[in-house]
């Protein structure tokens, strides 16, 4: 398995959470591999474990306070009040 791979199964893994959440952890994932270099990706996988289990992760994580992984909130920029 590739980090393409990887990262396509987990976002079919995650088509059970809300839009915003997948996006915001495969976004996270994508970065993760990138940061690590293509030469460490096999490792980052090993690391990561299973798209199923990186996805239970994320899924842990959410509102009812797991202990798994949460996702990055995307922070919204406050509109400029126009005068």
């Amino acid at each position: 398995m590739n980090k393409t791979e990887f990262l396509q199964q987990l976002e079919t893994e995650l088509s059970d959470v809300t839009l915003e959440e997948r996006m915001a952890a495969l976004q996270y994932f994508t970065m993760y591999f990138e940061d690590a270099g293509p030469e460490q990706e096999q490792q980052v996988i090993s690391e990561l474990g299973s798209p199923e289990k990186v996805a239970a992760d994320v899924r842990a994580g959410g509102e009812d306070g797991g202990e798994g992984w949460i996702a990055p909130t995307i922070e919204k920029q406050p509109k400029k009040q126009s005068k």
